[in-house]
C-alpha cells in the first residue's frame, strides 16, 4: 500500500487549505470582492466543483495576477484535477510572492512528495513546520516524505510531533501503522491502523489498511468483512479491492482473487500492488508465461519496490531461469535487507543448486519475521534432515500448537505437512501420518480432482492411439535423437534416473518441462484434446517434433542428449513416438504403495491433484498401470526402457551401464558420483539426489502399514506396470 497525503481525508482536510477569507458568502448581486470571489471559488473546490472554481480564480487573477492566495488555491484546483505538475508550479508561484506561508511550504511539499521530488518534499516540510511548529498537517506530510525516503525514524518521528499537537489526528495514526507495517511490526501496525479508524470511522485509508495487516496476522476472513465495509462506502477505492484480492487468496479463493485484483485495477490501472496480485495469481494456477508478463509491468510501474523484483526472482526460478532469479533477489534484498520473501526465494534457489547450508541460512533468516515466521520454518524442515537434538523440533512444536485454533489453510497444510516430516525424519511414524493425512485433507478441498474424468483420459488416450492410427502414422515425425524423456509415476524415481544420466558429460538435465503439453495445446480427456489428435497428419507431426527438438536443444546448448523429465509424459508415449520417432523413453517404476505413499506424504508445488487422498492417489496409479499396459501391447519391444528403482538403489552401477548403453552413450564414471552434480534440481526429490544412493526408501511403506488400508484397497494389489 501506498502511504496516502492526509488531504484524503474529508473532515480534517488540513493539508490543501487556501487563505480563506473571513467574509460569508452571500446571494447578492453586486460585484464581489476578491477576498469573497476567492471564498466563493474555495466553496466550490471543497464541493468538488473543480471547472468552476477555476473560472472564479482565473477571473480573479485577470484581475490581480499577483495574488499569492488566488495563484494557490488554483494550484490546489489543479492538484484536485490530477495535474499535480501543473499545481507545483502554480504554489512555487504563490510562494514566490508570499513565502510566509506554512501551508504553501506544506502542500508544495506534498506536492513534490507525488512527484517524485522527494529531497524537494522535505525541504519544503522542513519550511512549513519551522514557519508554523503548531501546523499538524505540516508535520504529518514532512512524516510522508521521509517515509517515501525509506528514512524510517525521520518518519516517525515526524508524525510524532503532529500526535502531540492532536493525538486524534487520523492520517498520522494511520502511517504510524504503515512505518511498523515496513518494519515488519504487524501487531503494533494492526494497532495503530485501528486507532486510526476510530479517530475517524469515514477515513478510507485506515480500513484498506487495517485489512491488508489482518491477511498478513492469519485473519483473512475478518479482513474481508473490514474490506467489504469498507468498499460499501467507498465503491471505487482501488487499495481496498486489491487487498481484497489479498484476503480471498489467503482462503483460497483463487478466481474470486483474480477478479478482485481487476476489479482493482478498474478504478487504478497503475496500482502497483494489484498487479502484483495478478502475478501472485498467475503463479499459483502455474501459468508462467502470464506471470512473467505482467511481473515486467509490475516492474516497470514500481521498479524500486522490493516485492516487485521478488515476485520476479519467484518466476524466473520456476522457469529455470537462475541467473536472472538469483539478480532479482539481490535487487530486492537490496531495496530491503530484511525483505523476507526475497530471503526465502533465494534460499529456495540455493537449495536447488545444492547449496543446503546457505539455503538453510537464508531460511534461518526469516523465522523472527511475524507472518513470515511458518514460511521460513517449514523450508527449514524441507531443506535437511531432522535429528533429535535439533533446535528446530522445539520450534516447529511450538508452531504445532497453532492447529488447535483457527489458522488459515494455506498455512495450516503446510505446517501439517512439515510436522509430518518432521516426526518421520524422527521415526515416529504413528505421530507423522495423521499430520500429513490432515494436511492431505485440507489440500484436497482446494482442489477439483474427479476419478470419472480420470477413467475418461485414459479411456480417450486409448481409444485415440491404436495399432491403426499408430500404422497410418508410420515414418513420420522428426528424425532427432537428442530428446530423452524420462517418465512415470511421480516419486517413482524420475529425479534420480535423470541425475544419474545428466552426470554424463554428454547429457544436459533440463529438467521437468511443459514443452510437451503445449506443443499438444491440450490436455488428455478434452474435446479439443481429441481433435487435435485426429487431425493431425505427417506435416503436423514433423512440425511438433521439429519445435519441440529445437527448444530441448536450445535448452540443451550443444549436449548430445537432453533429458526432459516431466514424469506425466507417460500420457503421451504414442504420440512421441509419432513426433520424434528417435527419441529415447526411460520408464522408471517403483513398487507401487512406496509411490504412493511417497506422493501422499508431500506438498506439490502444481498440479498432483489425484495425490491428497489414498484412494484417489491408488485408484490414479491403477489408471497409469492400466495405459502402460496399453503403451507396451501396442507398440514395438524397443519402445522404452523400463527401470526399476529398486534395481537402480541396489546395484546402481550395473542398472547405469544399461541405462547409457540404451541411450548410445559410453561409459562415465561421473555417473556414479551424481550426487556431486550441481544442476539445479527443482523437483520434490532435491534433497534425495545431493545424496549417495541409499536404500532407506524401499519398502518405506511397511512403516505405515497400519494407516494405508484405503490405499491399498484401492490399488488392489496392482503390480508394477513393468511387470505385467
Amino acid at each position: 500500500m501506498t502511504v496516502m497525503s492526509d488531504n484524503e481525508d474529508q473532515e480534517k482536510r488540513r493539508t490543501f487549505r487556501s487563505a480563506r477569507a473571513a467574509a460569508t458568502v452571500r446571494p447578492q448581486r453586486q460585484a464581489l470582492s476578491p477576498a469573497q470571489a476567492l471564498a466563493v471559488a474555495e466553496e466550490l473546490q471543497q464541493a468538488g466543483r473543480l471547472p468552476e472554481a477555476e473560472r472564479i480564480l482565473r477571473d480573479i487573477l485577470a484581475a490581480a495576477p499577483d495574488w499569492a492566495p488566488a495563484v494557490h488555491l488554483l494550484g490546489v484546483v489543479a492538484h484536485m484535477a490530477g495535474k499535480t505538475d501543473v499545481a507545483a508550479e502554480l504554489v512555487a508561484r504563490a510562494i514566490a510572492l508570499d513565502g510566509k506561508q506554512a501551508f504553501y511550504h506544506a502542500n508544495m511539499g506534498e506536492m513534490c512528495r507525488l512527484l517524485g521530488r522527494l529531497e524537494d518534499a522535505v525541504k519544503y516540510g522542513r519550511k512549513a513546520v519551522k514557519l508554523d511548529p503548531s501546523f499538524v498537517a505540516a508535520h504529518s506530510n514532512l512524516g510522508l516524505a521521509y517515509y517515501d525516503l525509506g528514512d524510517f525514524d525521520k518518519a516517525e518521528y515526524c508524525h510524532g510531533c503532529a500526535l502531540r499537537l492532536d493525538p486524534a489526528f487520523a492520517p498520522s495514526l494511520n502511517n504510524m501503522g504503515s512505518i511498523a507495517r515496513a518494519r515488519h511490526d504487524d501487531e503494533k501496525a494492526e494497532g495503530y491502523f485501528r486507532a486510526a479508524i476510530r479517530a475517524n470511522p469515514r477515513f478510507r485509508d485506515p480500513q484498506s489498511n487495517l485489512g491488508e495487516i489482518l491477511v498478513r496476522r492469519d485473519k483473512p476472513r475478518e479482513a474481508l468483512d473490514v474490506l467489504d465495509g469498507a468498499l460499501a462506502a467507498a465503491p471505487d477505492d482501488a487499495a481496498a479491492h486489491s487487498n481484497r484480492g489479498l484476503a480471498l487468496m489467503a482462503l483460497g479463493r483463487v478466481q474470486d482473487a483474480e477478479e478482485a485484483y481487476r476489479q482493482a485495477l478498474r478504478c487504478d490501472p497503475r496500482l502497483a500492488p494489484a498487479h502484483a496480485g495478478l502475478v501472485m495469481v498467475a503463479l499459483e494456477v502455474n501459468n508462467l508465461a502470464a506471470a512473467a508478463d505482467m511481473a515486467a509491468r509490475l516492474l516497470e510501474l514500481d521498479p524500486q519496490a522490493p516485492d516487485s523484483h521478488a515476485l520476479a526472482g519467484a518466476i524466473f526460478l520456476a522457469q529455470g531461469r537462475d541467473d536472472e532469479a538469483e539478480e532479482s533477489f539481490r535487487k530486492a534484498l537490496a531495496l530491503d535487507e530484511r525483505h523476507i520473501p526475497a530471503k526465502l526465494g533465494y534460499g529456495h534457489l540455493l537449495m536447488e543448486r545444492g547449496d543446503l547450508k546457505g539455503a538453510e541460512t537464508f531460511f534461518r533468516a526469516g523465522l523472527g519475521a511475524g507472518g513470515d515466521r511458518l514460511l521460513a520454518l517449514c523450508a527449514l524442515a524441507q531443506a535437511k534432515k531432522i535429528a533429535p537434538d535439533d533446535p528446530d523440533v522445539a520450534l516447529l512444536r511450538q508452531e504445532a500448537k497453532k492447529l488447535e485454533g483457527p489458522m488459515i489453510a494455506s498455512k495450516a497444510i503446510q505446517l501439517n505437512f512439515a510436522l509430518g516430516k518432521m516426526h518421520d525424519d524422527l521415526k515416529d511414524y504413528d505421530r507423522a501420518f495423521p499430520y500429513f493425512l490432515e494436511g492431505c485433507r485440507l489440500k484436497r478441498t482446494t482442489l477439483e480432482y474427479s476419478v470419472v474424468a480420470r477413467d475418461g483420459e485414459i479411456a480417450q488416450l486409448k481409444n485415440l492411439f491404436t495399432k491403426d492410427s499408430m500404422a497410418r502414422h508410420a515414418g513420420a515425425g522428426d528424425p532427432s535423437d537428442v530428446p530423452v524423456f524420462v517418465l512415470g509415476m511421480p516419486r517413482s524415481g524420475t529425479t534420480l534416473t535423470e541425475q544419474i544420466l545428466s552426470s554424463h558429460p554428454d547429457v544436459c538435465g533440463a529438467g521437468e518441462l511443459r514443452d510437451l503439453a503445449d506443443c499438444i495445446g491440450a490436455s488428455p480427456g478434452s474435446a479439443g484434446f481429441a481433435e487435435k489428435i485426429k487431425t493431425l497428419d505427417a506435416a503436423a507431426l514433423a512440425e511438433m517434433g521439429r519445435k519441440y527438438a529445437a527448444g530441448l536443444a536450445a535448452r540443451g546448448r550443444g549436449a548430445r542428449r537432453v533429458t526432459d523429465k516431466m514424469p506425466g509424459n507417460f500420457h503421451y508415449i504414442g504420440l512421441i513416438k509419432l513426433m520424434l520417432p528417435n527419441a529415447k523413453i526411460i520408464h522408471v517404476t517403483r513398487d507401487p504403495v512406496d509411490t504412493c505413499l511417497s506422493c501422499f506424504t508431500r506438498l506439490f508445488a502444481h498440479g498432483q491433484n489425484f495425490s491428497y487422498d489414498l484412494a484417489e492417489l491408488g485408484h490414479y496409479y491403477r489408471t497409469y498401470r492400466d495405459l502402460m499396459a496399453h503403451w507396451r501391447a501396442l507398440l514395438p519391444p524397443d519402445a522404452f526402457y523400463d527401470l526399476r528403482y529398486e534395481d537402480l538403489v541396489d546395484d546402481t552401477e550395473t542398472e547405469a551401464k544399461k541405462l547409457l548403453a540404451y541411450c548410445g552413450l559410453p561409459w562415465n564414471d561421473a555417473c556414479l558420483d551424481f550426487h556431486k552434480n550441481d544442476r539445479p534440481v527443482r523437483t520434490a526429490s532435491v534433497m534425495q539426489v545431493r545424496q549417495p544412493i541409499y536404500k532407506s526408501s524401499k519398502q518405506r511403506w511397511k512403516n505405515y502399514e497400519s494407516h494405508l488400508a484405503p490405499l491399498i484397497a484401492a490399488l488392489d494389489d496392482a503390480p508394477a506396470p513393468h511387470a505385467q
